[in-house]
């Protein structure tokens, strides 16, 4: 892998946070120093969903029920919704 897309597409793909983390630091030492392309052997492939951890299991909010903001169990949920979407933002920074 010598263009940055292919190595970007890596960086996203990677499952393991410590992974990703060493992959992305690596490349962008290899940008900086000129060593990656902006050439592509092809046109840029669609952004797939970015990796993952193995666990836990992810389920369809829909299959979850709903709860208040009234209760401290629908307080926790939506702290919880809340640091899914922050593992996400972090994911795919």
């Amino acid at each position: 892998m010598n263009d940055l897309f292919s190595v970007a597409e890596a960086c996203l793909a990677a499952c393991d946070p410590d992974v990703k983390v060493g992959m992305t630091s690596e490349w962008r030492r290899l940008w900086l120093e000129g060593a990656l392309s902006l050439s592509s052997p092809g046109p840029p492939r669609p952004i797939g969903a970015p990796g993952r951890p193995q666990g836990p299991r992810l389920v369809p909010p829909r299959s979850l029920p709903r709860r208040g903001l009234g209760t401290a169990v629908g307080r926790a949920a939506l702290i919880h919704a809340i640091a899914h979407i922050e593992f996400n933002a972090i994911n795919l920074a």
